[in-house]
């Protein structure tokens, strides 16, 4: 998280970027990663070193005020 500042960004997009955050670290590794790790001894694996410091993120994002699991259901429930 450093170099990041959302210092400025208010409570509706702050949960909005964190669901996003999210949705993608699902989605990851996809197949693509798993063949360009596949093309060196030295990426083998490195997707779970992402996936770490993602997830660590998350964890971070989750102790923020502004954060609200419920706003985020509701919000995911719009199909959007």
């Amino acid at each position: 998280m450093e170099g990041i500042d959302l210092s400025d960004v208010e409570k509706d997009c702050f949960n909005i970027f964190y669901l996003r955050c999210k949705s993608a670290l699902s989605q990851y590794p996809d197949e693509k990663e798993m063949k360009f790790q596949k093309m060196s001894e030295d990426r083998i694996g490195t997707h779970k070193q992402v996936a770490w410091a993602w997830e660590e993120i998350l964890k971070r994002l989750e102790l923020d005020k502004r954060y609200d699991a419920s706003w985020i259901e509701s919000y995911k429930s719009m199909g959007t």
